[in-house]
C-alpha cells in the first residue's frame, strides 16, 4: 500500500510517506510550538513530488488522532480530510501514545503526553515484536498518579511476564516535562525513559501499513480522540 501520514498531535511536526515497491517509509519532521498548519501542506508537497506521486496515487491517509494538543489535532485531521475527500481516497486514524510506544524496545512501556493543566495523557502499552499492543489507558490524570495506577494495571494481569530486573520504558514528551513528579521505579522494577521522544508520522504510518481493513474509513468519519471530553475509568473500572 502508498499510505502517507500526519502528525501534529505535539510540538514535532511531521509528515511521512510509505511510497511503495519496497522503498522504505520516507519522513520530514519540524520542532516548533507553533504554525503546524502553514507547514504541513508544503512537506505533504514535497514527499509527494520527491517519490513522484500524486494525491490519487496513494491508497490511503494516515493521521496522529490523539491524545494531545487541542490545536495540532485539529490542524492535521482537518487536513487529511480536506485531501482525503477531494483525491477519494480512505483514511485512518491513530493513537498518539500507540504511535510513541514504537519507540520502545520489546517490553512493557508507557507513553505519555503533556496535556498541560499540569497532567498527562498516558497509557500503557507493551511490545513483542514489531507492534505495541494496548494494556489500559488512555487516561488523563496527575503525573503523580501514574505510579499507583499503572501498579494496579501490571499487578492485575501482567506482572507475571517481567521478570524482577526488567525495566519499564517510559516514553513521550510528558516525562520531559514532570520528570520530577513521574516515578522512577514501579515496585521493583526501574522506569528506563526514552528522552525527548514524541509521536511520529513515520509511526503513524506504520501502525496503518498494519492495521484491519475495518480501520479504514471515510475522511468525514475522522474524529479526535481528545480524552479530556470523557472520564477515563481507572484500571478494572470497566
Amino acid at each position: 500500500m502508498k499510505i502517507l501520514g500526519i502528525d501534529t498531535a505535539t510540538e514535532c511536526c511531521s509528515v511521512a510517506i510509505a511510497p511503495g515497491d519496497g522503498h522504505e517509509i520516507d519522513e520530514i519532521q519540524h520542532i516548533t510550538p507553533s504554525g503546524h498548519s502553514r507547514m504541513v501542506p508544503g512537506m505533504v508537497g514535497e514527499l509527494l513530488s520527491k517519490h513522484q506521486l500524486s494525491l490519487t496515487d496513494l491508497d490511503a491517509l494516515s493521521v496522529d488522532i490523539g491524545p494531545g494538543s487541542f490545536t495540532g489535532l485539529r490542524i492535521g485531521i482537518g487536513v487529511v480530510q480536506g485531501l482525503a475527500y477531494a483525491a477519494g481516497i480512505r483514511t485512518v486514524g491513530v493513537s498518539s501514545l500507540h504511535a510513541l510506544a514504537g519507540h520502545c524496545p520489546d517490553g512493557l512501556s508507557v507513553s505519555a503526553i503533556d496535556a498541560r493543566m499540569k497532567q498527562v495523557y498516558w497509557g500503557v502499552f507493551e511490545k513483542r515484536g514489531a507492534e505495541p499492543r494496548k494494556l489500559a489507558g488512555p487516561f488523563v490524570t496527575a503525573p503523580e498518579q501514574i505510579e499507583n495506577m499503572f501498579s494496579e494495571v501490571v499487578e492485575a494481569e501482567y506482572l507475571t511476564r517481567l521478570n524482577r530486573e526488567d525495566s519499564i520504558f517510559a516514553v513521550g514528551n510528558g516525562w520531559d516535562h514532570y520528570s520530577c513528579q513521574l516515578p522512577s521505579s514501579v515496585g521493583t522494577h526501574t522506569v528506563s525513559v526514552i528522552e525527548k521522544s514524541y509521536p511520529l508520522a513515520s509511526q503513524i504510518v506504520q501502525l496503518a501499513l498494519r492495521a484491519d481493513q475495518a480501520a479504514f474509513h471515510s475522511p468525514l468519519e475522522l474524529a479526535a480522540a481528545y480524552v479530556r471530553n470523557k472520564v477515563a475509568n481507572r484500571p478494572g473500572e470497566g
